[in-house]
């Protein structure tokens, strides 16, 4: 392989073992699950092993992550994508709630590419047409995959929030059920 990928899933797999080491840290019994080893297939149809089923079933909390997996068509690698990641886990288990916990913004926004940056959609309803801002060389998806993922969660039953990351108070609120600053998925105006 390449040494983008090889260097791209290392740095994921050091992230996912810092996330671990704060949880258990916090007395969360937590373990790193790394899906190039214990799963195969790319984006929506990628199939996690049986022992990520085990380590639920254990009441150990399995912190996966977005990944460079193997294919078994031509490509040398694919992208396995942390919203693809939602959406799979969501069908599998329907959670209660859904937080994407983004980068750079406080959800999602009406028209990022505008001179005042655009403002904050507080309530995005699944199906309305939405302007994004593409970031170059995001092979991930980037929002577009995001809203999808988010939608298809939504309509299975679970909550979605798509919030900032880097502000800790508001996922804190958002996992507690408080009152948070970001978007919130709903399936129609009411």
């Amino acid at each position: 392989a390449s040494f983008w990928p090889k260097k791209t899933s290392v740095g994921m797999k050091t992230l996912n073992n810092l996330i671990v080491k704060i949880m258990k840290h916090k007395s969360i019994e937590a373990i790193a699950f790394t899906p190039h080893t214990h799963g195969k297939g790319i984006g929506i149809d990628f199939e996690f092993s049986e022992k990520f089923d085990e380590i639920v079933k254990s009441n150990i909390v399995p912190i996966v992550y977005g990944d460079v997996v193997d294919t078994v068509c031509e490509k040398e690698f694919g992208i396995l994508s942390g919203d693809d990641i939602c959406e799979i886990l969501t069908k599998r288990y329907n959670p209660k709630h859904v937080i994407f916990a983004i980068d750079g913004a406080e959800g999602i926004i009406d028209n990022p590419n505008s001179i005042s940056g655009g403002k904050l959609i507080k309530k995005y309803i699944v199906g309305t047409e939405i302007i994004t801002k593409e970031v170059e060389n995001d092979v991930t998806g980037g929002m577009k995959l995001k809203i999808m993922r988010a939608s298809n969660c939504l309509k299975m039953g679970t909550r979605v929030s798509i919030i900032n990351g880097n502000h800790q108070k508001m996922i804190i609120n958002a996992i507690q059920g408080n009152d948070f600053i970001g978007t919130e998925f709903v399936l129609n105006d009411s």
